[in-house]
């Protein structure tokens, strides 16, 4: 895990240089905003629920519009977006999410995150940094892109039918008698039946690691609703080059 002490320091470093210089500012336009998975940085200032993975994702329908979706504390939500001004003001119209219910402190930040999506943002790129303030810059949220990757290969016996499910998870597994906590993930549809290996290459987003905590990299298959393929071991996340997870049968 040395390139996660690397990463650490780097980040260090780039907070003393934000401190020390502003980055300069750019419009956003529908290619810089998709083929990215964005993720929450903070809300009104505040840093995401510790273990909670809050991304947001947008699909462009023009070149000036399209549909944003992801997944909140809580709820998945989605909506339209419009870009104004030559890509410095952002309107999402209605939002609309689902309604489960989480424990207390998720749920207000559930009603802090979706009440920060009011109609009209400023919004701006700030290096990879995706800043957005409401006119009255009482709301704002900022998100960071998924800009590293793990990669690695699944090994396992047998054959993995066509139309299995393979999920990879990144974990933060540092805690004890706490359910891991994901920090980024990848599916991979299978078209065809599928023998060993099968490659993955995980995009995570570098902020949400701490440099003291343990990483592991766990994946499941499921075929037809069944878990058929599982990690039974722990895998130890390596990110300084490939590495190979098994997978028993189940």
């Amino acid at each position: 895990m040395k390139k996660l002490t690397r990463i650490a320091l780097a980040l260090t470093a780039g907070s003393m240089v934000a401190a020390c210089a502003s980055v300069q500012s750019t419009p956003v336009s529908p290619a810089s905003l998709e083929g990215r998975t964005w993720v929450l940085e903070s809300v009104d200032g505040e840093g995401p629920v510790y273990g909670k993975r809050i991304v947001m994702t947008f699909q462009p329908e023009s070149s000036t519009s399209g549909k944003m979706y992801g997944l909140g504390p809580c709820n998945r939500f989605f909506g339209g977006y419009t870009l104004a001004n030559n890509g410095t003001t952002i309107n999402f119209g209605t939002v609309g999410n689902t309604m489960m219910a989480c424990e207390p402190k998720v749920m207000d930040q559930e009603l802090k995150f979706m009440a920060a999506f009011v109609p009209t943002h400023n919004i701006s790129l700030h290096g990879d940094q995706l800043v957005m303030t409401s006119e009255d810059k009482s709301k704002s949220l900022t998100f960071l892109p998924e800009s590293s990757q793990i990669k690695g290969k699944l090994s396992f016996k047998g054959e993995l039918p066509a139309g299995s499910e393979i999920v990879v998870r990144l974990e933060d597994s540092s805690l004890m008698d706490v359910a891991a906590i994901t920090i980024a993930e990848e599916a991979i549809k299978l078209d065809k039946a599928t023998s060993s290996p099968v490659s993955f290459d995980m995009n995570y987003a570098p902020h949400l690691l701490t440099q003291s905590h343990t990483y592991t990299v766990r994946a499941e298959v499921i075929s037809q609703g069944m878990l058929i393929y599982t990690t039974t071991t722990r895998n130890l996340a390596d990110f300084d080059k490939p590495m190979t997870v098994n997978l028993d049968k189940q």
